[in-house]
């Protein structure tokens, strides 16, 4: 199905998902914000449409390009 832009005048409603912690499990090294994914989704709410944004940040120690 192709993708299409949906209606800037369609309210909406973000999610912002940020890393839970600021630091590499790994190493314990601190981590910096490398870009981020988001994607919208039209539903259906108490009988009246709304789109739902989800952001992603993604994350990197700052030594690795």
């Amino acid at each position: 199905m192709p993708v299409r832009k949906l209606n800037p005048n369609l309210p909406r409603k973000r999610v912002v998902r940020e890393p839970s912690c600021a630091c590499c499990p790994g190493c314990g090294g601190d981590l910096r914000a490398m870009g981020e994914d988001s994607d919208e989704m039209l539903d259906l709410v108490a009988q009246a449409w709304q789109v739902d944004g989800d952001r992603s940040t993604q994350v990197q120690l700052p030594d690795l390009r």
